[in-house]
């Protein structure tokens, strides 16, 4: 059994930790250029943003993982954040795509009326 840290991270603050460092990892593959832009290494933006070290991150992080139906349950409650993301997003796409018909509708009509009443003045 693993030595609960005197600076251990809070459970809450340690899974949005976890969340963001992998939401970051799967932006690398993605988006280089949004990485550069932080600065520093992900990993120390991460650490800047919640105010904690590296140490402190992995002695939290082995003590959880220690837990393991704990830690499961974390990782579960972060893959369900990532599902209501993408969701989300696939929502958004859809309404922009359906907003995008609409406009390309509107104009395909306007631009009709507009050749009809050229062929009714002729």
């Amino acid at each position: 059994m693993v030595e609960k840290p005197e600076d251990l991270i809070a459970p809450e603050k340690m899974e949005k930790i976890l969340y963001e460092l992998l939401l970051i990892d799967a932006i690398k593959g993605h988006q280089t250029g949004l990485i550069d832009r932080l600065g520093s290494t992900p990993e120390q933006f991460i650490y800047q943003r919640y105010d904690i070290d590296s140490l402190q991150f992995a002695k939290s992080n082995i003590y959880y993982a220690s837990k393991t139906k704990d830690f499961e349950n974390m990782y579960k409650r972060i893959r369900q954040r990532f599902e209501r993301q993408k969701d989300s997003l696939n929502d958004a796409i859809s309404k922009a795509k359906k907003d995008k018909d609409s406009i390309l509708q509107l104009s395909d009509t306007k631009t009709d009326s507009t050749a009809i009443e050229k062929i009714l003045k002729n």
